[in-house]
């Protein structure tokens, strides 16, 4: 059985991290150490923080009265051992027989709240990307779904399903190949645990109308019963505890006026208003109004790199390659930042970061969100293609990062020779570039950049105001139009290489949304996203 590496205090930052920490604490991934009494004070961390929530609405109040009935009173056989039980039977039935992939460390019969103090922020943080992953998923690969019921996970011809995956944190070695079943069809027969899954895309081919008939159906199952409602809960685990994270959020955000509060101004705060996108108050707001340039069903756009290559786009395509991001958008941050306090739930404090604003709009919200994305694609397709590029070819394929490595501002081009010569670029087998870059006179260029100290890579003044003004008015020959934001105490720990995520889904989904973007932002910045 291979060793779990990952302590439970270390905050997921991907859908399979998140599976895997839930199924850690609860006892549910068939390992040995885990704590016997792991769901029970799990769910009563959780209950301890749904107290204080408070809200305006009356039905939503009797509804969270209900759901901490059941953390406190069924602790070890309530929802959350449902949503454990689900996410076992989902492992399970993607991934080849015996193999052992859980990336966490066992409790070893210890107590979850007093090894893991922070267990409820940590499992509320996971909550919104199992829901929105999950339920994406299931829709795409049903058979009146979204088109994967066809697809494996090795087929390079179509490789959307393998690309979500990847995207999602799973490793492709890992997962059924086509003749263990390893299809688009099996992943949904994996979820049909979530009967609010099936019987929601039994009448909706819409993945926003899919999203909310699963929020629909379990609001009428709740009329339909008096309390208790326990069963109802656990027959609708997804929906139930995904109310409790986003009410719980909603409550700790401070949402005042978004005219005291700045728009994101460098792409780490672009990162992390993407990622804070899936719980503002509005998001089902915006995945409606992407419906809207759709009306006469999909549209064709260019390919990514390409005038001529066209493929046609649905605002379904686009609304999956949106949560697809602002779920990835995390795993960029915690690439490149790592944890910038020990034992931090860095997605509860995303969640729960009330210095960015979310307009009340669809439309205001969807203008946002093409700009920065504009932002997103062209800098981080630049950052991923940098560092893909061996230091012989003037890349930072094995260029340093991070707290205590030295920048060097005069150039792109890595000062450290490298021994092995031409074509070398895994800093292995004799290279001495891993152990020289960013040391006292082998200054790193990846480091200038990430900090924006790289001449003629970064803006001075460091602003933004906004992709068609300021495209207009950026210094001429900086190449890159907004500053990348990184302080050298936001960078992990020094000694490490950049580990962007190994697909190329990130900058992707975030170029999809350029399709429909307003006319003025796309007219100022074909030429670049193109």
């Amino acid at each position: 059985m291979a060793t779990a590496g990952k302590k439970l205090t270390e905050c997921p930052s991907n859908l399979k991290e998140a599976i895997d920490w839930i199924l850690r604490v609860t006892g549910k991934d068939g390992q040995d150490g885990s704590s016997q009494n792991g769901t029970q004070q799990l769910a009563g961390a959780v209950a301890g923080l749904l107290d204080g929530v408070q809200s305006s609405s009356p039905q939503l109040e009797s509804k969270l009265s209900e759901i901490k009935k059941d953390l406190t009173t069924d602790g070890n056989n309530g929802i959350i051992n449902a949503l454990a039980d689900g996410l076992k039977k989902f492992k399970e039935g993607i991934q080849t027989s015996g193999s052992s992939s859980n990336v966490y460390q066992a409790l070893n019969n210890s107590s979850l709240t007093s090894k893991v103090p922070k267990a409820g922020e940590i499992f509320l943080g996971c909550v919104p990307l199992c829901f929105y992953g999950l339920s994406y998923l299931y829709w795409r690969c049903s058979e009146k779904g979204g088109g994967w019921y066809g697809l494996t996970f090795t087929d390079p011809t179509a490789p959307a399903l393998k690309n979500f995956m990847v995207s999602m944190g799973f490793d492709t070695k890992q997962l059924k190949g086509e003749r263990q079943g390893g299809t688009g069809q099996k992943v949904a027969e994996a979820l049909q645990s979530f009967q609010e899954l099936k019987s929601a895309v039994e009448n909706e081919k819409s993945l926003t109308k899919f999203f909310s008939t699963i929020h629909s159906n379990f609001n009428e199952k709740l009329k339909e019963v008096s309390p208790p409602i326990v069963d109802t809960l656990k027959q609708h685990s997804l929906p139930a505890i995904f109310l409790c994270s986003s009410a719980y959020f909603k409550y700790k955000r401070t949402y005042g006026s978004t005219d005291s509060i700045p728009p994101p101004s460098t792409i780490r705060q672009m990162l992390y208003w993407l990622s804070g996108l899936l719980v503002s108050p509005n998001f089902s707001d915006l995945l409606k109004h992407i419906h809207s340039p759709f009306s006469d069903g999909p549209m064709p756009v260019a390919v990514s790199g390409s005038h001529e290559q066209q493929e046609k786009l649905s605002a379904d395509d686009l609304a999956g390659h949106l949560i697809t991001s602002c779920i990835s958008s995390i795993q960029v941050l915690r690439s490149i930042q790592g944890r910038a306090v020990s034992d931090e739930p860095l997605l509860h404090n995303v969640y729960c970061n009330s210095e960015f604003s979310y307009s009340d709009y669809g439309s205001a919200l969807f203008n946002a969100l093409s700009d920065y994305t504009y932002a997103l694609q062209f800098q981080l397709s630049f950052l991923y293609q940098q560092c893909s590029i061996g230091i012989t070819n003037g890349g930072w394929y094995n260029c340093k990062f991070g707290n205590g490595v030295v920048a060097n501002a005069k150039s792109h081009i890595c000062p450290v020779k490298c021994t092995k010569g031409s074509g070398c670029r895994h800093g292995s087998n004799g290279c001495n570039h891993a152990s020289e870059c960013g040391q006292s006179g082998k200054l790193s260029p990846l480091q200038a950049f990430l900090t924006d100290n790289l001449r003629g890579f970064s803006l001075r003044p460091k602003s933004y105001i906004g992709s068609p003004s300021h495209l207009e008015n950026h210094p001429p020959g900086a190449i890159c139009h907004v500053n990348m934001g990184f302080n050298a105490d936001h960078l992990r720990s020094s000694g490490k290489v950049i580990q962007i995520p190994p697909s190329d889904s990130f900058p992707k989904d975030c170029n999809a949304s350029q399709s429909v973007r307003p006319r003025h932002l796309e007219t100022s910045s074909g030429s670049i996203c193109n």
